[in-house]
């Protein structure tokens, strides 16, 4: 088991082992122990764990010091990854479901893989869950290939921090507004339209 990542999903949440705690219904030191390795979690406790922090179980299974490489994310459900994302945004799906004026039902069929949502819904989805499009797409099923530049721009962004985001968007404002790079007018014409569909 990695135990690891408990305390670094933990941390990412800016979570308090107390408030995982309370969240698991057990004391902050069993949290603690769960952390160090000291004791497993039962069944029903990684469970629980991988819902509350946005995880899957098979990550919380993984081996000790084994890293997930990038092509894992292929494994998970479009629905697995709409379930992490909502609970990593702290939303329940009914919070969702309103933010996009539809019934937590069908955030829960999207969740249980009963329903796939189209291209269009899950850009809504990402959107109201202030998470990135790609973090979200069925990898297999992404409208843009893995050599896409825009997609490969977005995953370089991912890696690094807030700072390196910021220093990395006036890079790309810099030479957007390089004539050279620039795309023309009725380019622009042409995206709107088809975005506006």
């Amino acid at each position: 088991m990695n135990y690891e990542i408990i305390r670094e999903a933990r941390k990412s949440l800016h979570m308090t082992q107390a408030e995982l705690a309370d969240r698991l219904e057990v004391n902050r030191a069993t949290i603690s122990k769960y952390e160090t390795g000291e004791i497993p979690p039962s069944l029903k406790q990684f469970e629980k764990l991988a819902e509350v922090l946005g995880i899957p179980v098979e990550d919380l299974l993984r081996q000790e010091g084994r890293e997930m490489s990038i092509g894992e994310n292929i494994h998970k459900t479009p629905g697995q990854l709409i379930k992490a994302a909502r609970i990593k945004a702290g939303l329940t799906q009914k919070e969702l479901g309103e933010k996009m004026g539809l019934a937590y039902q069908t955030v829960a069929q999207w969740e249980n893989n009963l329903r796939k949502p189209k291209i269009e819904t899950l850009k809504r989805i990402a959107e109201a869950l202030g998470a990135d499009f790609y973090s979200l797409a069925d990898t297999e099923e992404s409208p843009r290939p893995a050599g896409d530049p825009l997609r490969r721009i977005t995953e370089a962004c991912e890696k690094l921090t807030d700072a390196g985001r910021e220093k990395a968007a006036e890079i790309v404002e810099i030479i957007a507004g390089n004539p050279e790079y620039r795309r023309k007018a009725e380019d622009d014409i042409t995206i709107i339209i088809l975005e506006g569909r």
